[in-house]
């Protein structure tokens, strides 16, 4: 479920008519014409001013708490370990599920579609980067790549393929990129053999159009 911070109309980029909720999604306040007493949060639930407000900001008598520049990192230290879930700022859908060890993925976990929900990636981590086997996908969860990552990157043997399923190249990746295997077309048929890096390609993307060919 989305929780509102706000919700009505605005003026000038200012909130002009509407309610404000809490992170509980609680309703908190009502604004007219500009005019109220309001509470602020920021995207983790804190909250960062309470008081009056005039012409769609702050003006009158009022409280201000510490304010202190958040992070992904930042918070992620604060992070209890074992299974956790993220949500997007904006949006409120779910962006990471997966386990954490000392406030940085470490275990299995899923990444997800800040807009769609749909999933985009699950594999295993360390130390907050992807290492060992995962699966990658495209924005409506076909399968693109599955395979072996160390430090982030595609590396060891893995599998890429076309949106429509079919298998784009089959191999060994290193430091990101196709070192060692067999390449294909969308119809299925082999391309190229590259060996340590080099050979006479063809490059194709998810859709199965050519974007270079040569050495």
């Amino acid at each position: 479920m989305v929780l509102f911070q706000f919700e009505g109309e605005y003026f000038n980029g200012r909130r002009w008519n509407g309610k404000g909720y809490n992170d509980e999604g609680l309703f908190e306040f009502q604004i007219k014409y500009g005019k109220g007493n309001v509470k602020e949060y920021n995207y983790f639930g804190k909250l960062e001013y309470e008081g009056e407000y005039l012409n769609g900001k702050r003006h009158g008598k009022g409280k201000e708490y510490e304010r202190k520049k958040i992070n992904e990192d930042d918070f992620a230290n604060q992070e209890k370990n074992g299974i956790q879930k993220k949500f997007s700022y904006n949006h409120g859908l779910k962006r990471f599920e997966g386990e954490y060890k000392n406030g940085k993925r470490n275990g299995h976990g899923k990444v997800f579609n800040l807009f769609s929900n749909k999933l985009l990636f699950e594999g295993e981590y360390i130390n907050g980067e992807r290492n060992g086997y995962g699966k990658e996908y495209n924005n409506i969860e076909n399968l693109l790549y599955e395979g072996e990552y160390m430090n982030q990157m595609r590396n060891g043997k893995g599998k890429e393929y076309y949106n429509n399923g079919i298998m784009l190249f089959e191999g060994e990746y290193f430091e990101g990129k196709k070192w060692s295997g067999y390449g294909y077309d969308i119809n299925g048929d082999l391309e190229f053999e590259l060996k340590d890096g080099q050979g006479n390609v063809v490059e194709f993307d998810y859709d199965g159009h050519k974007i270079f060919e040569g050495e």
